[in-house]
């Protein structure tokens, strides 16, 4: 569609200039006299040599950027981008040397045709218009930028605006009985004008990767290698880390990331600590972005418990499972994963237990016969917060893998109806696994949007769990590559789709029905201010206190006994629990 606007617009582009040429000319010439249009136009002939300069660089541009683009090549893009940029802005600086050079040398080459006054007159159009062609060319890496990221309905725009600009601003000057000079000038204002809309435009739109994500990721890993582990050479690291530039980049890749791995050393980490400004510090030694510290300190987190919380992300996750009472009980389990030869040991919940020294778990019978699944501990407490009852019709509306709902199943004994949906129908189908493996039939999925409002569901619910969509924060040590790939702005889009959800599906549920609200996200903006904004709209609805063992380890993160924010630590994960009571 882009493609076709900008066909069109070309031909009302030429339109223009035929017609601006055939009317604006003609003026010109009557408005200045013969003598001074024809220094006004030796000028601008002579200066228009100097757009020859460009050399093809700004089609090479278009058809380079445009194939780096499409093979992902960023490294490539970055280069030839700042390539351009430095051989234009050269350009620029010898078109200015070259007009004065030729304001110099102008009175001896046209003494003998032109007055005293002539010569005066264009040397001073002369250096205008070698300014004119200078920014013009100043400006050619973005304007070709446009068409090699195919952006041509805003090319021919500037384009055309650019003649409409100039034309009627020379023909305002010319009414108002101003000379050749005024309207050079007058041209060389609206080139830089559009040029800087142009660059504008470009910077807003069109984002430049300087280095393509695998590229990132492989020099992070050795990076990493490099500073804190001893045991791994620093040889063997930069070697392995070039061989996997080439496997997943491209020709250059290679010698980019070995140029930038040699360079590194122990030292460069001992210069982190001199940083000052403590979120920049916090950022680096941690291998934390930077929003993610100010997001936390926005929240009110001192600096100690913004970095206690980035150290824990980076720690080894603790693996945690879940006893499926409905078909053996935890001590039980115990005893047969020990004869596995798998270290076991009680969990914080009375259904979990954690294991060490565990490899390839999901292959030993115990889990192919059900009698467990892999959960964080955080994960369970969700459920056991709910408190489902036998025979209750329950919802999941968010539910896939289908840990809680399944844990929802066995706290329940596999008596009720638990409806578990998801928005695809591979995801409602890893529920149906799940409860298959674990011998669960109180579990009917369906594929629905939790987003979308559905008028038959109103009051049918006794229970709703919404373990909603979030930024998962919470669970960086076992997700890491989630802090790369999330960034502020994801924030409030995030939090829109969670508010959506609870207003929609809180009028699933029936009068004194309990929900319980939760995300893997340790934000308030996802949290306690999606909940607050709830209660605002819905007055009809109360946070119901939590009630839990008092040895319980959670005790000590509940907020006035009704809200848990749990924030990731040696035992957890960071997760958020609300649960709400709907009075009428």
């Amino acid at each position: 569609m882009s493609r076709k606007k900008g066909v069109i617009l070309s031909y009302v582009g030429l339109i223009i200039d035929i017609l601006s040429g055939m009317i604006y000319v003609p003026f010109l010439l009557r408005s200045l006299g013969q003598a001074e249009y024809g220094i006004y136009s030796l000028t601008t002939t002579i200066s228009s040599y100097l757009l020859l300069l460009d050399l093809g660089i700004g089609n090479a541009l278009v058809r380079y950027m445009a194939k780096y683009r499409v093979n992902k090549e960023d490294e490539n893009q970055s280069k030839f981008y700042g390539l351009s940029i430095i051989f234009y802005t050269a350009i620029f600086l010898i078109a200015v040397i070259v007009g004065v050079i030729l304001c110099l040398i102008f009175p001896s080459a046209f003494s003998k045709g032109l007055t005293v006054e002539e010569i005066k007159l264009a040397q001073k159009l002369l250096f205008v218009t070698m300014l004119n062609a200078g920014f013009t060319l100043l400006f050619v890496t973005f304007s070709k930028l446009l068409i090699a990221y195919e952006k041509y309905t805003a090319a021919k725009l500037i384009d055309m605006i650019k003649v409409i600009v100039r034309v009627s601003g020379c023909t305002l000057m010319l009414v108002f009985g101003a000379k050749s000079l005024a309207i050079t000038i007058v041209n060389l204002a609206s080139t830089i004008l559009m040029g800087i809309v142009t660059i504008i435009y470009v910077k807003s739109k069109i984002k430049i990767k300087k280095i393509s994500p695998w590229i990132l990721n492989i020099l992070r890993m050795s990076i990493y290698q490099i500073i804190f582990l001893d045991k791994i050479p620093k040889s063997a690291a930069v070697n392995e880390g070039v061989n996997l530039a080439k496997r997943y980049g491209h020709k250059s890749s290679s010698g980019f990331t070995n140029a930038i791995l040699r360079k590194v050393s122990k030292d460069d980490y001992e210069e982190m600590f001199k940083i000052k400004e403590i979120e920049e510090k916090i950022s680096k030694t941690n291998s934390i972005p930077k929003w993610i510290i100010e997001e936390l300190k926005k929240d009110g987190l001192s600096y100690e418990k913004i970095e206690e919380i980035c150290k824990c992300s980076n720690k080894k996750p603790k693996i945690s499972i879940r006893t499926n009472k409905i078909k053996i009980d935890r001590e039980s389990l115990k005893q047969k994963l020990k004869q596995e030869g798998i270290q076991v040991e009680e969990g914080i919940l009375e259904d979990f237990l954690i294991l060490s020294k565990a490899k390839g778990i999901e292959k030993i019978d115990e889990f192919r016969n059900g009698l467990f699944t892999v959960q964080d501990e955080a994960a369970g407490l969700v459920a056991i917060i709910l408190n489902p009852n036998q025979g209750d019709n329950i919802l999941d509306a968010c539910s896939s893998p289908g840990g809680k709902t399944s844990y929802i199943a066995e706290l329940i004994e596999d008596k009720g109806k638990i409806e578990a949906w998801d928005i695809h129908k591979h995801r409602t189908e890893l529920v149906e696994k799940t409860a298959e493996r674990l011998g669960i039939s109180s579990i009917q999925t369906k594929v629905q949007d939790a987003t979308v409002y559905k008028e038959e569901y109103i009051g049918k619910f006794d229970k709703i769990l919404l373990d909603v969509p979030c930024l998962g924060l919470g669970v960086l040590k076992r997700k890491p590559d989630i802090k790369w790939k999330r960034k502020q702005g994801d924030v409030k889009e995030i939090s829109r789709i969670q508010s959506k959800i609870l207003n929609i599906c809180s009028k699933y549920l029936k009068t004194n029905g309990e929900l319980v609200y939760s995300t893997c996200s340790i934000l308030k903006e996802e949290n306690q201010k999606v909940i607050e904004d709830f209660l605002k709209k819905n007055t009809n609805f109360e946070i119901q206190k939590i009630s839990l063992k008092k040895e319980s380890f959670f005790n000590k993160y509940l907020q006035n006994e009704k809200i848990l924010q749990v924030y990731q630590n040696q035992e957890t994960d960071g997760f958020f629990i609300c649960k709400l009571r709907k009075k009428q």
